[in-house]
């Protein structure tokens, strides 16, 4: 192996583990992360060739077509809740408001849940009711088509997706239709489909591999110290 050929090969080492430590990856649902690390392999270790690597990384991962467009269905770029809104379990208690007492119902389980849509941002989330709240939920319900309908609802920035064309580049033209193939609603977002072009996950991800603050213990009366009887004192020094 030549100089050329160990750089290339640490270079895909590196991306990989950057991929194994992205907080944007879902754990839920199918595994892009695990097709990143797959793909990237392929292409760069394996070195198939360009029209072979994805019936390649197809065959590692075992995976037939429909799993794969399953893959680009999970990463095409789009907003949805964080998950401590609850995407999944949404509606799992009763959201309609009490008369005699402050406060939510609360009741568990929900009998219907529907998403409910922020006019502001277009952002939304998912809400529920109970049996007995049902004629209220018809009522909201019947407000968030009124939104929807009414064509006036902003876009969302994308908070999910977007990580295939980060780590494996290609035309952004051709991750489109991907994605559009595996999102027959889909549309591309006016800020991009790469992850990294977009303010809000790029600082997800530099707040979780920047380096935590660490206190200094400072020697009383010095130029930094900061009381007046010359105690040592505590100074938070954080990484530039």
């Amino acid at each position: 192996m030549d100089g050329r050929q160990l750089k290339r090969t640490l270079a895909t080492h590196q991306r990989i583990a950057d991929a194994f430590n992205d907080p944007r990856f879902p754990s839920r649902g199918p595994d892009t992360r695990m097709l990143v690390v797959t793909a990237l392999w392929v292409a760069r270790i394996e070195r198939v060739p360009a029209g072979k690597q994805w019936d390649r990384v197809r065959d590692l991962l075992r995976l037939d077509l429909y799993g794969l467009q399953q893959m680009f269905r999970q990463d095409a770029p789009r907003w949805e809740p964080p998950p401590e809104d609850g995407i999944d379990y949404g509606g799992s208690t009763c959201e309609a408001p009490m008369i005699r007492r402050a406060g939510l119902c609360g009741h568990h389980p929900c009998s219907v849940a529907f998403r409910v849509t922020n006019p502001a941002d277009g952002t939304w989330r998912m809400t529920g009711f109970c049996t007995r709240h049902r004629a209220y939920a018809v009522e909201v319900d019947r407000a968030e088509r009124v939104r929807c309908q009414s064509g006036t609802l902003p876009v969302p920035a994308p908070n999910t997706g977007g990580l295939l064309p980060c780590y494996l580049g290609g035309s952004l033209e051709s991750w489109a239709k991907s994605y559009k193939h595996a999102r027959s609603a889909w549309r591309p977002p006016a800020e991009g489909l790469r992850a990294d072009d977009w303010p809000v996950t790029a600082k997800v991800v530099r707040a979780a591999s920047s380096a935590p603050p660490k206190l200094e213990l400072l020697a009383g009366e010095g130029e930094d110290a900061t009381g007046t009887d010359g105690s040592p004192v505590l100074r938070i020094v954080r990484d530039s």
